[in-house]
């Protein structure tokens, strides 16, 4: 790398912003890691949006109890005033604002990986697929590699910059890796000195926070000087936005740990068998990723690899206060769930493993990994197309990646859609809205659920799914908000939809359930001819669905033509196992 940053020509990105790159130094390769693992983090901005939920809600506690985890009734109300809901909308603009600048794209993808036994497999040998659905963006974040030494010959994808293959196999063995979606994050609640913000509350003394200067680069002007101020719960990070009445938030995360994530996947690069695989693991610290794992003697496995922390007190699902003194009342970390107790997998009665950043373990494992899953819509998906075929090939594994088929559509179109739409058979439908609402209607019922690009019914199904949202939430919670809580909380949309199924739910008592899905389906059909054209044989769910892979300089008006790249047809969707996210 150094090499070519002295020899080489530089690439047009550098060349445009008259830059020459320093030498590359250790740190930077520890810090990809470390920013990738910040990429996957999700959990703290899941309780940002949800703490801001709760005090808009402050005064309606029967609708914010139908939508947020139980942990916020019981939490204490002082908590979330501490700070104001202005500091969690600032943070997620912040943190948003910071992943579009890192050409990291938005919070939400979805990851999948499986492998199959000998008994499932056409060749009598495992086959293994991974399929990390990390923003796309223009220069890609993977880079398919191989290398050849006399002690190691691998090949797969790698992130440049780090030493190895992260997602590929050696001689011997195969690997790959989805997100766990741990609660990896807690934020504490800090109480600082009126007489010294440099301090805070422990206890009943006042207790100095590390300070680290930092210098902000500004090209063409002299860098700003900055402090950041560190508790023992970690950064404060309302400094960056603004924090009032004295109180900010601390951010407890496990990427703060020393772990050794890149000697962990150097060492699964040379592992030959399943042992050595889970052994090299132990050390890996974050982001938690679910393992799985085929070898060429036909055994297939999963491990759980990363630091999963164990809370005295409660789940973190809310802000909790840092200022108790150490005991059995506080809300520290204690330390982490123990290696040879996370969840482990060789050889299951089943012939294959999954994962698609679901819930991996069953109710009554003894510690507590996370809330924040993902949907299971694409495990379910995953497992139905796996148990189907009795062999596998390297083809039909292939077709698995590209499905489009929503079961979250098959649900709901089942569920709440269906019934109405009988229901609304046996009435008249008055003015020229009534054809295209039958027909809206007869198209949905002959859909086959997939989501490809020259689908009308997926974009008639997601332009209504969308618009039922909006006729919910957006009254009380206003248009900045709801899209607020449903891009950064990948739970709000099951608890949404739990909401939707319920009659008795106060957030439809007052709509009623035919009359809210008659309205949402003819604003639907309205915002379709509005985006797309009066003709619905044109809505196609292509034209609707698009993709551009955005380019770090390609938010310059004469520079974004040539350097992003889209926007494309998209097939799939949020809950395909082909994931294309769409909100």
């Amino acid at each position: 790398m150094n090499a070519f940053i002295t020899t080489g020509p530089l690439p047009l990105e550098f060349r445009l912003l008259r830059y020459r790159p320093e030498p590359w130094e250790l740190l930077d390769t520890l810090s990809i890691v470390k920013a990738m693992a910040y990429q996957l983090c999700y959990s703290w901005r899941s309780l940002l949006a949800q703490w801001h939920l709760s005090h808009i809600l402050a005064d309606r506690p029967q609708l914010a109890r139908e939508l947020l985890p139980p942990e916020w009734s019981a939490s204490d109300p002082r908590i979330l005033r501490y700070t104001g809901p202005a500091s969690a909308q600032a943070l997620l603009a912040a943190d948003t604002a910071l992943r579009l600048f890192a050409g990291w794209g938005g919070p939400h993808a979805g990851s999948n990986n499986w492998v199959v036994g000998p008994a499932r497999s056409a060749t009598g040998k495992p086959i293994l697929c991974s399929d990390p659905h990390l923003f796309l963006t223009s220069p890609g974040v993977w880079y398919a590699a191989a290398i050849e030494a006399p002690d190691l010959s691998v090949m797969g994808v790698t992130i440049p910059g780090a030493p190895g293959v992260t997602i590929g196999r050696n001689r011997r063995i195969a690997w790959g890796m989805t997100n766990v979606m741990a609660h990896d994050a807690d934020l504490f609640v800090e109480r600082v000195s009126p007489e010294d913000p440099n301090k805070v509350l422990v206890g009943d003394r006042w207790e100095s926070v590390t300070l680290y200067p930092e210098n902000i680069g500004v090209k063409g002007k002299p860098p700003i000087p900055c402090d950041v101020r560190v508790t023992r719960h970690g950064p404060i990070l309302t400094d960056a936005v603004g924090s009032g009445d004295g109180h900010v938030l601390a951010f407890r995360w496990t990427g703060q740990e020393a772990t050794n994530e890149i000697e962990a996947l150097l060492d699964v690069n040379h592992a030959g068998d399943y042992d050595a695989f889970a052994a090299a693991l132990e050390i890996f610290g974050s982001p938690a990723q679910n393992m799985i794992y085929g070898d060429v003697d036909g055994n297939i496995g999963y491990v759980l690899a990363g630091k999963i922390p164990i809370r005295r007190n409660g789940r973190g699902e809310t802000p909790v206060p840092g200022w108790l003194a150490p005991g059995p009342d506080d809300f520290e970390w204690t330390g982490f769930v123990p290696y040879h107790q996370q969840p482990k997998v060789l050889n299951p009665d089943e012939g294959f493993i999954a994962t698609a950043n679901h819930k991996t373990v069953t109710d009554d494992y003894p510690f507590y990994i996370s809330s924040y899953w993902e949907p299971p819509f694409r495990i379910r998906r995953i497992h139905r197309r796996l148990a189907e075929t009795q062999k596998h090939t390297i083809e039909t594994l292939k077709s698995i990646q590209n499905d489009v088929h929503s079961i979250e559509a098959e649900d709901f179109l089942r569920d709440v859609i269906a019934p109405w739409a009988e229901r609304l058979a046996q009435t008249e439908i008055r003015g020229p809205e009534g054809p295209p609402i039958r027909d809206a209607l007869d198209t949905l019922r002959t859909w086959d659920f997939r989501c490809t690009t020259d689908s009308r019914a997926a974009a008639v199904y997601h332009a209504l799914f969308e618009r039922i949202l909006r006729e919910v939430f957006e009254p009380t919670l206003g248009e900045e908000l709801w899209l607020l809580l449903f891009e950064n909380w990948n739970e709000a949309l099951m608890a949404a939809e739990r909401v939707i199924r319920d009659p008795m739910s106060e957030w439809i008592a007052e709509r009623r359930i035919d009359d809210l899905l008659l309205r949402s389906l003819s604003k639907a059909l309205k915002a379709l001819a509005k985006r797309l054209g009066p003709d619905p044989s044109g809505w196609t769910w292509g034209r609707l669905h698009t993709l551009t892979m955005p380019h770090p300089l390609g938010a310059h008006p004469l520079l974004g033509p040539a350097l992003n790249l889209g926007p494309y047809p998209s097939q799939g969707t949020s809950f395909t196992v082909n994931n294309g996210q769409f909100f």
